[in-house]
């Protein structure tokens, strides 16, 4: 049978459950502004390509032709226009009326603010390299990031002094995801014998219990080959990388102890702990002002929708976009 990773890891091809599939899912900060993923994309199309159409008039000046015949820089723009209007001068709209509020507020956003958000986004993916390569995926680049960033960053200090975080607060955000500030997990290390037919199984506990070699017995019975040849030992695994039944048998088990017949997909295992490493958390003392930073965040997300609204309502709009759909 095929392993789910390196030979260490036993029966990854014989009890681990399959791992779950897709792309490379990259999650940028922008979301306060609701840009639609789309409307994303085009916005980057457009920034990138402004100094070259949009520099002067939009007129009938060739920009591609077909067989002689032009596509004019008036035909893309008309284009784009149409398809992401609507939400590009939503998001213009926003961010005038943040930039106009934080200016009465004097209020400035400064290369080092920007860049202090820029080093958050690069921590979370390690490296300046791969940080690159996920602005590039996105076909995005460094200084269109930092142009994106700027009004968010203003918002946040627009609505920071209405932010208040008591200490309850911050350690009720631990209690209830302890999970997040886990800095080693749970995990055991155990062997296994895994036979086809519950006799076999019956037949080789019973042995084990008259004091029959464990890693002998696996090397002659066990049908994992992956672990078969190293006396059934399958090194160290954590939770969720096992079948359930196995996983349960596993780490209700204590070290040395040796389970009953744990029936699984896969046929009829024998599992024996050699070695547990106990789960370590974080405290709290060490981790508060990473919580801080994430209650500061979420509700700065939840005070921003109303104060946008406000900023609106005192504010005179006059949106085509908007008479284009009231009339039709």
């Amino acid at each position: 049978m095929a392993k789910k990773e390196s030979d260490k890891k036993v029966v990854q091809a014989v009890v681990s459950e399959p791992a779950a599939g897709g792309m490379w899912k990259i999650v940028l900060p922008w979301s306060l502004f609701a840009i639609t993923a789309v409307a994303f994309i085009i916005y980057a199309v457009v920034q990138s390509t402004q100094p070259k159409l949009w520099k002067g008039n939009v007129g009938e000046e060739p920009v591609a032709t077909v067989d002689g015949e032009a596509i004019t820089a008036n035909e893309v723009y008309q284009l784009m226009l149409g398809s992401v209007g609507p939400q590009a001068v939503e998001q213009l709209i926003t961010e005038k009326l943040i930039g106009r509020e934080a200016e009465r507020k004097n209020i400035v956003v400064t290369e080092e603010d920007i860049n202090a958000e820029i080093d958050k986004i690069k921590a979370d993916y390690g490296d300046d390299e791969t940080f690159l390569a996920m602005l590039e995926w996105y076909g995005y680049t460094l200084d269109a990031l930092k142009n994106q960033l700027k009004p968010q960053i203003m918002l946040t200090k627009l609505l920071e002094p209405e932010i208040e975080i008591t200490e309850d607060e911050l350690q009720e955000y631990y209690e209830t995801n302890k999970s997040e500030f886990v800095t080693t997990p749970e995990e055991v290390k155990a062997s296994h014998i895994l036979v086809n037919t519950k006799e076999e199984a019956e037949r080789l506990l019973a042995e084990l219990k008259a004091g029959a070699d464990f890693a002998t017995l696996a090397k002659e019975n066990s049908k994992d080959p992956g672990s078969a040849e190293q006396g059934g030992d399958l090194g160290f695994f954590g939770r969720g990388e096992m079948v359930a039944e196995f996983e349960e048998a596993a780490f209700s088990l204590g070290i040395g102890e040796l389970s009953g017949i744990v029936e699984s997909t896969y046929g009829y295992h024998i599992i024996l702990v050699t070695d547990k490493q106990e789960e370590v958390v974080r405290p709290y003392e060490e981790s508060k002002e990473d919580i801080r930073e994430m209650v500061f965040s979420r509700k700065i997300s939840e005070r921003s929708s109303a104060y946008l609204e406000e900023l609106r309502a005192a504010a005179k709009i006059d949106n085509i976009f908007d008479k284009e759909e009231q009339a039709s």
